[in-house]
């Protein structure tokens, strides 16, 4: 083969290499376009998911029973006096407000399907203390109404003390916050499931969990990579 159909020859193979290459190239931007779509579709389907109503979700209820013990005086010249021993059962729920959260508590993790939410620490209602199965030990001579009046009131107000005592005791709350990280996380898995079409590990994260010298979290949460997007 002379030098001018070597050439032409190198010439060919050169065109055919960067034909290759311009349809690699092309092919490479639309599978990585068609993978960013997909990205930002599944995104976008879970922050319609989260955006959905949600309220104060009950997560754990404490109960037991309470015994109180009141004394007073009355009668002429206070003379009389009467105890009353009182037990009654109570009862305590623990709530999250999933209504403070908005996008910018969640943080989505594509690559391990993990949603991290931060969500506000347990709270409880005023327990509730069920006088209606009281059980009453009642002591004195003489016991006028206005005395039994006052040892109910006593006894009233001390089971309140007694059962808020036990709610906010240390232990409890810790009880209740664990169970709410499963009941947040289950709350949440189910739509978050139908919203990507796979299974999703749900990271349930208080304020108690951050130390005081670190941040929550250095990931962008989903409001910020749906509010960067073009």
């Amino acid at each position: 083969m002379n030098e001018s159909g070597q050439s032409r020859s190198w010439l060919g193979a050169l065109l055919a290499l960067a034909v290759i290459v311009a349809l690699f190239l092309t092919y490479r931007a639309g599978h990585e376009k068609a993978v960013d779509d997909g990205a930002n579709v599944k995104l976008e389907r879970i922050a319609v998911a989260l955006r959905e109503p949600r309220n104060a979700l009950q997560v754990y209820r404490l109960s037991g029973d309470v015994r109180t013990t009141s004394n007073v005086k009355g009668g002429p010249f206070e003379l009389l006096e009467a105890r009353m021993t009182a037990s009654q059962p109570w009862s305590v729920s623990y709530f999250v407000d999933m209504r403070q959260l908005g996008l910018d508590d969640y943080i989505w993790d594509p690559a391990n399907r993990t949603l991290r939410v931060r969500v506000p620490d347990v709270t409880s209602d005023a327990p509730n203390i069920d006088a209606s199965r009281r059980k009453v030990d009642m002591g004195g001579l003489v016991i006028t109404r206005g005395m039994q009046e006052q040892l109910s009131s006593a006894i009233a107000t001390g089971a309140r003390r007694q059962a808020q005592a036990e709610a906010t005791r240390p232990a409890n709350v810790a009880a209740a916050r664990e169970q709410a990280r499963r009941a947040v996380a289950a709350n949440l898995r189910g739509p978050l499931q139908v919203a990507t079409g796979e299974p999703v590990r749900v990271e349930v994260v208080f304020p108690s969990d951050e130390r005081p010298t670190e941040r929550w979290d250095v990931s962008r949460s989903i409001a910020e990579v749906l509010g960067s997007r073009p």
